[in-house]
């Protein structure tokens, strides 16, 4: 609706003041409504855009009003095309940040519910980096190492339980394994 009242407001002018050059205005009918339009509405608002101009303008010779209703119908389907296009991908853009956000809320809460879960355990969990130092662990696991809880994050692991150490060491690429394993470990205290 906007579009359709933008072009007769500009079709008024035009018609007004036949010799003030206003065709660039046209534009702005097709800007407007190329935001609520598909790709062939737009191609349609187009040619009756450069159809509305033809009639307001008087040509001279043939030739000039066809090349000035194809230059004008260029112009209008560019612009169009342009703000379709420019539409389309905010939207999609929009969807795309939404779905990410909606990933990360999920991830943040899988996160908290496993630390719950490491935190409520009996058994001692820890993950350890290529350095076999340790990244996170529980309470269970502050308690089996004896490292007090501000020193365990960092602490290298292969210091209590060497066998980690050489668990870590595997060809990059290699397929994931799991594994089991009985040793005898060293308290820090």
């Amino acid at each position: 609706l906007l579009g359709f009242g933008l072009l007769a407001g500009v079709a008024w002018l035009h018609w007004r003041f036949p010799d003030v050059p206003l065709g660039v205005l046209y534009i702005f009918p097709m800007l407007a409504a190329a935001l609520a339009l598909n790709r062939w509405q737009v191609l349609l608002f187009g040619v009756f855009l450069a159809v509305v101009r033809s009639v307001i303008i008087s040509a001279d010779a043939p030739g000039d009003a066809v090349l000035r209703f194809l230059l004008g119908l260029c112009a209008y389907w560019g612009t169009g095309l342009l703000v379709v296009e420019m539409a389309r991908n905010r939207a999609m853009l929009m969807k795309h940040n939404n779905e990410i956000s909606a990933q990360q809320k999920l991830l943040v809460e899988a996160q908290a519910d496993l630390r719950t879960l490491a935190e409520s355990s009996p058994a001692a969990i820890f993950t350890l980096d290529d350095q076999s130092r340790i990244l996170s662990a529980n309470q269970a696991a502050r308690v089996l190492l004896g490292v007090s809880p501000d020193k365990l994050i960092g602490y290298c692991a292969k210091q209590s339980l060497p066998v980690l150490a050489d668990a870590l060491k595997f060809v990059p690429g290699s397929a994931t394994f799991r594994t089991a394993a009985q040793c005898q470990g060293v308290r820090v205290d």
